[in-house]
């Protein structure tokens, strides 16, 4: 297990999960504007099953919002560490991904 903390959407927070890394889609076709916000949705909603059947063909950690928010800093804001812990293991976001506000 390894401990993780940080301050992401001015929420701190602790996160435990075990390392299960694989890597990240690398080939991924871009995506609409509909699907970019429909992930970015997902991860608000803390629907890890849809963020999952994302990557399998879309390199979720880049997708943004508007305001520049990926997938990560939404689900941190919105408090599902469940969603985190799998952007940040198994997806391979990175912590160092700012909004446009930095």
């Amino acid at each position: 297990w390894i401990l993780f903390e940080s301050t992401v959407c001015d929420a701190s927070f602790s996160l435990l999960f075990f390392l299960g890394i694989t890597a990240p889609v690398t080939h991924a076709a871009p995506l609409s504007n509909q699907e970019s916000e429909d992930l970015i949705g997902a991860a608000m909603a803390g629907e890890v099953d849809k963020l999952k059947i994302a990557a399998k063909t879309t390199e979720i950690c880049a997708v943004k919002d508007k305001t520049g928010r990926t997938p990560l800093l939404v689900a941190a804001g919105a408090g599902h560490l469940n969603t985190v812990g799998y952007l940040l293991g198994e997806a391979g976001c990175s912590l160092k991904e700012a909004d446009d506000k930095g």
